[in-house]
Formats: C-alpha cells, sequence, structure tokens
C-alpha cells in the first residue's frame, strides 16, 4: 500500500486479502488491484477492465471502496467503506461459479 493508504485502507486491505485466501483452489482466478486517485497497482493488470469502469463510473457512487468485477471487466457490484467480508466473499463466490459455467 502507498503512502496515501491510512489504518481504515490497511483495514480494507487486510480483508481483501483474507477473502481472496478463502477461496482457496479458486483463488488464483481472483486478481486483487489497489486503485488510489494517484493510480493503480499494478497497473498492467488494470489495463483490461479500465475502458469498461470507465464507462461504468458514472454509476458507480462515490462511496464504492471496493469494486467486483466480473471476468469480461464489468462491474458487478461494489461495497462501501467498512463493508462486510462475508457479503464480498459470498458475491465472490457466486460470481466464480457463474463465470467457471459460462453464463
Amino acid at each position: 500500500a502507498g503512502a496515501d493508504c491510512g489504518q481504515d485502507c490497511l483495514a480494507e486491505l487486510d480483508l481483501l486479502s483474507r477473502v481472496w485466501a478463502a477461496q482457496g483452489q479458486e483463488r488464483d482466478r481472483v486478481q486483487l488491484l489497489y486503485v488510489t486517485p494517484t493510480g493503480i497497482t499494478p497497473p498492467a493488470l488494470a489495463a483490461p477492465w479500465l475502458s469498461h469502469a470507465r464507462e461504468a463510473e458514472p454509476a458507480m457512487p462515490a462511496a464504492a471502496r471496493v469494486i467486483l468485477i466480473d471476468p469480461e471487466g464489468y462491474g458487478a457490484t461494489w461495497y462501501p467503506a467498512a463493508f462486510d467480508g462475508t457479503e464480498l466473499r459470498k458475491d465472490l463466490r457466486h460470481l466464480l461459479k457463474w463465470s467457471k459455467s459460462g453464463r
């Protein structure tokens, strides 16, 4: 995390890391991107979905702290600050199952 990541940000990154780890064998299908006002880390991973994210940006509220992106690069859902890791884990498992079935 960069210098612009305070205590709340660090807590959210920790929660994201735990949600990612909870995916078990499916976690290789999940990528975490750290997006800040100054950029995206790592930048190369962001390229496939940036154009879709920009198209959806007006629909994304300013409160969106975590955005779940589907395999096609579209925002599937978003979570505000102090989000519930249980809901994110449930939504992520559903998205992984859905994308694996090819629907």
